[in-house]
This record gives C-alpha cells, sequence and structure tokens, in this order.
C-alpha cells in the first residue's frame, strides 16, 4: 500500500481500497505459499508426511483419544489421505492471508487518512 501512495502523489486509498489492496497481497503470498506446498506433495511426499505425523504426535499429548489419532495417522498414510491434508492447509492458509492482510490493507487506509487530515 505504501508503494502505491507513493506513486500517486495526492492519493490516499479510502479504507475499502486498503482492504481490496490487502486482499490481493494475501493472494499473492498464498500463491507462493501453495506452489511451495503442491511441489513438496508431488515430488516429496515423505516430508510432508512427516510434517503431518509430528503434528498429530504433539496434538496427541494433549489427551486426545489414541485410538482415533492412529486411524488418523492410517489415513494420512493414503495418497488421499495426505491430499485432503494438504488441501485442507492450504485452505486455511488461504483464509489466513487474505483476510489478514484485508484488515491490515484496511487499518493502514484508515491510519493514512487519519495522518492526512491532522
Amino acid at each position: 500500500m505504501r508503494i502505491c501512495v507513493r506513486r500517486i502523489r495526492g492519493w490516499i486509498p479510502t479504507v475499502g481500497a486498503g482492504a481490496w489492496i490487502g486482499a490481493a497481497s494475501g493472494l499473492f503470498a498464498f500463491l507462493f505459499d501453495a506452489i511451495r506446498t503442491v511441489a513438496i506433495l508431488k515430488y516429496r511426499p515423505e516430508d510432508l508426511l512427516r510434517e503431518a505425523l509430528d503434528g498429530f504426535e504433539q496434538v496427541a499429548k494433549f489427551g486426545f483419544d489414541p485410538q482415533r489419532m492412529h486411524e488418523m495417522q492410517e489415513l494420512l498414510r493414503t495418497p488421499g489421505g495426505l491430499a485432503a491434508y494438504a488441501a485442507s492447509q492450504l485452505f486455511v492458509i488461504l483464509i489466513i492471508f487474505v483476510v489478514g492482510l484485508s484488515i491490515s490493507g484496511g487499518l493502514y487506509a484508515a491510519w493514512l487518512r487519519k495522518r492526512a487530515s491532522l
């Protein structure tokens, strides 16, 4: 956003425009992570599986049902289960990036407007 404001002299974005710029930035940031995750899933699925199984082991320490955790680990060992895990991970990251950067872009635009009015 700072680059946009510096490029167009005198233009102060609205909160909505700042949110749109932030959401677009979040989408681009997500694309980088999605490309990395899909490449790992395609070429090194054992690394993704190891990461997921380590996460399940950490969750099991908090008192979750060990039988249920074992079932989930067996499901992850299938190609479809690992792909579903990667897809759900990417979906959560997409929501966090787009919503988080949209909020921060709107807040930054509001701060710029307030600063310009002083």
